[in-house]
């Protein structure tokens, strides 16, 4: 009986691990808040004209599918309207999920998924300070992000993408045409290095599936005594 058991707990809990490991789906989210000076997280790189004077806020969540290689998400900000939104980059388009520069964390790097290509007015909803950006089925190919994909380093490839974008590395990063970027001889004019920005992170294990496979593993060590 006992060994019946145990074979019944040990496959209900390689079920839920496996089914909790490669899940065909991640949840991210990050918050935004002011950029450094060159793009990079101000708690990572130090630059000497400090980090970008804005009150300017936001948050992204998303869900990444595995299998059609595809991202829902919605993109929210406080303090920038999408007037002020300036197009930078390989498409000339102003919102960018990043690559963290040589692999560390913080570090400013290339974009490597296009987050507003091909967006249309009807994905905006524009707010009394702000703006929402939500899309759904947005291709993480290669293929599918224009002009990113045809500078070298920037896309990590299709095989690498989905572990790039749960790395807990990649950021959001917000370019605008404000002139709030400092020289030495004060505010650059639409220096459209990114206003905003935030780090993404897988959403953790709900508190219920961690404490079931907890739960799964005591059953399976005090049936093995009794």
């Amino acid at each position: 009986m006992k060994s019946i058991f145990s074979a019944a707990v040990t496959a209900a809990a390689f079920a839920l691990s496996a089914s909790m490991s490669v899940a065909a789906t991640f949840d991210l989210a990050g918050d935004l808040s002011a950029s450094n000076q060159n793009g990079s997280d101000p708690a990572v790189v130090t630059d000497p004209l400090g980090v970008v004077p804005t009150t300017a806020t936001g948050s992204f969540y998303a869900t990444l599918d595995d299998v059609t290689n595809t991202l829902d998400f919605t993109l929210s900000v406080e303090g920038i309207t999408r007037e002020q939104l300036f197009g930078f980059g390989p498409n000339s388009t102003s919102i960018h999920l990043h690559r963290p520069g040589n692999g560390v964390a913080g570090n400013f790097g290339p974009v490597m998924v296009d987050l507003t290509l091909g967006a249309t007015d009807s994905e905006f909803t524009e707010t009394l300070s702000g703006f929402t950006l939500a899309r759904s089925d947005l291709s993480i190919l290669q293929a599918d992000q224009g002009a990113v994909a045809d500078v070298p380093n920037f896309h990590p490839g299709d095989d690498n993408i989905v572990s790039a974008l749960t790395s807990g590395t990649a950021f959001v990063l917000v370019h605008t045409s404000n002139d709030i970027f400092l020289s030495t001889s004060g505010p650059v004019p639409g220096f459209p290095f990114g206003e905003l920005r935030g780090t993404i992170a897988p959403v953790p294990l709900p508190a219920s599936g961690a404490l079931l496979l907890g739960g799964l593993a005591l059953l399976m060590r005090r049936r093995s005594k009794a």
